[in-house]
């Protein structure tokens, strides 16, 4: 007895029904892809195979550089996973909001997927689904029917019946902010499109995407009612039969907040006098890096990617007109996200190609789910929607005036996959880079005060144009002040005579922020105190040099490294 009540008892309890990603690969993805696709699934400790990627992807999760497109392949056969159900039973995703209408129960129309499409975690409390401007939204539709139940008067002599005519999604609708961007005929699972004209705005702008379907349902309503009793025999032996068909239509959608992605690249291009190229490159969208069609080397923002399955998939309700059941969804849909995983932007090779300075914002960085082991910058880091670069020339005979190739190009990359733009280096803004000079005079020197005055000069190398940064970015430094120039290109700056030495230094601004733009220069000069000064500054120099060559000296003959006397590697 004990038992068969526990039994019993166990029968009564609910079932949880746990969220999980699939087992195993299908859609044609192998193995060793399929394991990189899960980042909120649980890892696998210690877990080896003869596939290195398979090993590593079962232990912890895998970044990507761009979105996989893997992810397209796994969801398009994922499109095809979804059950029909009939008409006497509702699967409903929990977190879609069923409707009845009539003899039309549990009726919902859901989004399962938006392709190609990014969730980006810029901050904890910004975060944004990019979408390219060309896509797709499929759905899923589902809902039952209940017909009023057979009636019979008390007597008998009148019964009512339903019976079902028809029942059909008639048709589906995709709008884009209440604008008709697509529709189509009656489906469970459409597959409804968007384009770039669909949206208002490509660049900064939400857009609200609705789903929308209608359900009709036809079904004829049969009354029949006796028309001539017979007392004695207590029986009706006439009945008149009236027909009337009746139908219900409904409208059930679902909507989502999207961000329209798309690249829009602007930025300069100049040449450095050593034959060094510089490009700036920046959009009004965080975007993945770019690269150079006609120059090695490659350039990575703070962005990197992982995929993972869309947890309000993980379950469905199975409704009925008896009872509401919980069962494991059989579609899992995959979604792409994308995090900053630098600080900031990274180049490679750096023999080829450096990164000046990025701009684009300082943010908080965002917090993963703990079931994603991927490391989050843990500083504020820099959107990088602007970068600037330097991309270096090796050959020893470069002509430093010649011009871009006729193809010269740059591909800019974007969060979401297909997004990409090639655009020409010569629709940049071309900024001229030139050698700067820079020279010291002594003006005046007074014993009185123990000072000396000098005048800095700064000019264009090649065609001696005073450079001005009086109101501009950019400046010099002669010893620690810092001063800038007029008109003329010059600046007065006084020091104490004693000081000996003095260095000038010009530090420009960002070749970019000046047209024409200036490379740095520097000079030094001896200055203030008498000739024993200036030699007793001489012999401290002399000094240093002896020293550091005895040291050398010293260390070839303990090592045997053979670089004494230098004079015989020149």
């Amino acid at each position: 007895m004990v038992l068969c009540l526990t039994l019993a008892l166990v029968a009564t309890v609910p079932v949880a029904v746990q969220g999980h990603s699939p087992s195993e690969p299908e859609h044609g993805i192998n193995n060793s892809t399929f394991v990189t696709l899960w980042s909120l699934d649980a890892d696998v400790a210690a877990h080896s195979d003869t596939d290195a990627l398979v090993t590593i992807g079962s232990q912890t999760d895998v970044p990507f550089d761009q979105p996989p497109d893997a992810v397209r392949t796994w969801n398009d056969g994922e499109s095809e996973e979804f059950p029909s159900t009939g008409l006497d039973r509702s699967l409903v995703p929990a977190h879609a909001s069923p409707r009845d209408s009539g003899v039309i129960r549990d009726a919902h129309a859901t989004i399962s997927l938006v392709q190609p499409s990014t969730q980006v975690h810029l901050t904890d409390n910004e975060g944004t689904l990019y979408v390219g401007t060309d896509g797709n939204v499929t759905g899923f539709i589902d809902y039952r029917v209940s017909l009023p139940a057979t009636r019979t008067s008390d007597d008998g002599n009148v019964t009512v019946t339903h019976s079902l005519s028809e029942s059909t999604i008639t048709d589906t609708r995709l709008y884009v902010d209440d604008q008709l961007a697509d529709s189509a005929s009656g489906s469970q699972t459409p597959e409804l499109a968007f384009e770039e004209g669909d949206f208002a705005s490509r660049y900064s702008t939400n857009s609200t995407v609705r789903f929308e379907a209608d359900i009709a349902t036809t079904w004829e309503r049969e009354r029949e009612a006796c028309a001539t009793y017979n007392n004695t025999t207590a029986t009706c032996t006439a009945r008149n039969q009236t027909t009337r068909e009746r139908t219900q239509t409904t409208t059930v959608s679902d909507s989502i907040r999207v961000r329209p992605h798309d690249i829009e690249l602007s930025g300069y291009v100049g040449q450095f006098p050593d034959g060094d190229r510089g490009v700036v490159a920046y959009t009004p969208e965080p975007w993945v890096g770019f690269e150079r069609n006609t120059a090695t080397g490659s350039i990575h923002g703070v962005w990197r990617f992982y995929t993972a399955r869309d947890p309000r998939w993980d379950t469905l309700e199975e409704r009925t007109s008896d009872s509401t059941e919980r069962v494991h969804s059989p579609v899992h849909p995959l979604t792409v996200h994308s995090f900053p995983m630098e600080v900031g932007p990274t180049a490679s090779p750096r023999s080829d190609v450096a990164i000046t300075e990025a701009f684009g914002g300082e943010r908080t960085p965002p917090t993963l789910p703990d079931s994603v082991a991927l490391d989050v910058v843990e500083s504020p880091y820099t959107a990088t929607f602007g970068i600037a670069t330097r991309w270096r020339t090796h050959a020893e005979d470069h002509d430093p005036s010649e011009p871009l190739p006729d193809d010269a190009s740059i591909r800019a990359i974007g969060l979401v996959r297909g997004v990409e733009q090639t655009r020409p280096l010569d629709e940049f803004e071309t900024i001229p880079i030139n050698e700067s000079t820079v020279s010291l005079r002594v003006q005046t020197e007074s014993t009185d005060t123990g000072t000396t005055s000098l005048q800095v000069s700064l000019s264009d190398a090649q065609t001696g144009v005073p450079i001005r940064t009086s109101g501009r970015d950019g400046y010099l430094t002669v010893g620690d002040e810092r001063v800038n120039t007029t008109a003329n290109g010059t600046a007065n700056v006084t020091i104490p005579r004693e000081q000996g030495s003095v260095s000038a230094r010009y530090h420009p601004s960002a070749w970019w922020r000046r047209n024409p733009a200036y490379t740095g220069s520097q000079t030094s000069m001896l200055v203030g105190g008498s000739v024993l000064d200036v030699l007793g500054t001489l012999s401290q120099f002399v000094l240093a040099a002896g020293l550091f060559g005895i040291g050398v000296f010293l260390i070839d003959r303990i090592t045997g490294w053979g670089v004494w006397p230098p004079w015989r590697f020149q």
